[in-house]
C-alpha cells in the first residue's frame, strides 16, 4: 500500500503486442460526479495496462478494453462522490442509521462510513454485477494511516474532486479529523485548507500538506499554499514510466484514488 511519496516497484510499460489475458488483471474504477475515471493493473506482470477516464456509460462500454465483470480476475468500484456518514463501530443505534445504505468498516479507527449509491454508480453496477463497492473516503482514511504509523508531527492529506475536495488530518499516526467540503473553484479549495493550517496551528517549517486530485505543482493550490508550509507534496501513489497504448502523458494524482482502492484490496 502506497499513499504519499510513492515507492512502488509497479511500471506501465509501452509497446508490447502480446494479447492481454484479462483474467489475471483487477479493474479498479471510481465514481465522480458526472465522471468516471478507471485503470486496468495486470498481476501476472505486475504492470498497470492503462489509466483512462470518460464522461458516462456509453462511452466506458466503448473501450476495447472493458469487459464483462467475470472475465476480470477482480473489479472495484469506488464512489468518490455523494454524501457519507462516519459513527463509532459500538453505538447501539447502528443497525438503524445503516439500514438500506451501503456500509464500510474501518477497521483502523473502529468506524463505520454509511452512504447511499449515486445514479452513475448503480448505473455502472449493472455493468460489473459482480464488483466491490466501497466509498472513497474509507479507502483513503485506511491508506493515510497506513502510510504514516510511524511519522511524526501533523499532516494534511487533501484529495481533489470535481465537486468536492475529502480532507484528513493525522498526527503521529493518529487520525485527528475526517471532513469533506464542497468546492467550485481552487479558490474555494485553498479557503479550506488554510482553515486547517490555522486550526491545527501547522509549523511552516516542520509539518506537510499533501495534495491529490485535480491539482497540479504548478498550479494555484499548490502554489498557493507553499505561502504557508514549505512541504507540499503531490501524490501520485504509483511510479511508472509510460502508458502501454503510447498516449500522452498522465496526470497520475488525477488517479490517485483509483489507484489506492487498488493497493488497499
Amino acid at each position: 500500500m502506497v499513499i504519499g511519496e510513492s515507492n512502488s516497484d509497479m511500471i506501465i510499460t509501452e509497446g508490447e503486442e502480446n494479447v492481454l489475458d484479462v483474467s489475471s488483471c483487477i479493474l479498479s474504477v471510481e465514481v465522480d460526479d458526472n465522471l468516471v475515471r478507471y485503470a486496468l493493473f495486470d498481476e501476472s506482470s505486475s504492470t498497470a495496462v492503462l489509466f483512462n477516464k470518460c464522461a458516462g456509460i456509453r462511452e466506458l462500454k466503448g473501450d476495447s478494453y472493458i469487459s464483462s465483470s467475470n472475465e476480470y480476475h477482480k473489479v472495484i468500484i469506488t464512489q468518490s462522490c455523494g454524501s457519507y456518514s462516519l459513527f463509532p463501530s459500538g453505538i447501539k443505534e447502528l443497525s438503524a442509521v445503516t439500514s438500506g445504505k451501503n456500509t464500510d468498516l474501518i477497521t483502523a479507527i473502529d468506524a463505520t462510513l454509511t452512504f447511499e449509491e449515486h445514479n452513475l454508480t448503480s448505473a455502472i453496477k449493472t455493468i460489473f454485477p459482480g464488483a466491490s463497492l466501497r466509498h472513497g473516503v474509507s479507502g483513503f482514511i485506511v491508506g493515510v494511516l497506513e502510510r504514516t504509523k510511524f511519522l511524526n508531527g501533523v499532516r494534511i492529506y487533501a484529495d481533489v474532486k470535481d465537486q468536492l475536495v475529502h480532507i484528513l488530518i493525522v498526527a503521529n499516526g493518529k487520525l485527528l479529523s475526517a471532513v469533506t467540503e464542497q468546492i467550485e473553484s481552487s479558490q474555494d479549495v485553498i479557503y479550506h485548507l488554510l482553515a486547517r493550517i490555522e486550526a491545527y496551528n501547522l509549523n511552516q517549517l516542520e509539518d506537510v500538506i499533501c495534495l491529490s486530485g485535480n491539482v497540479s505543482s504548478s498550479g494555484i493550490v499548490y502554489m498557493s499554499l507553499k505561502n504557508y508550509i514549505r512541504d507540499i507534496q503531490i501524490n501520485k501513489g504509483l511510479n511508472y514510466q509510460k502508458l502501454e497504448r503510447g498516449s500522452a502523458e498522465v496526470n497520475k494524482q488525477e488517479f490517485f484514488t483509483v489507484i489506492n482502492s487498488y493497493q488497499c484490496e
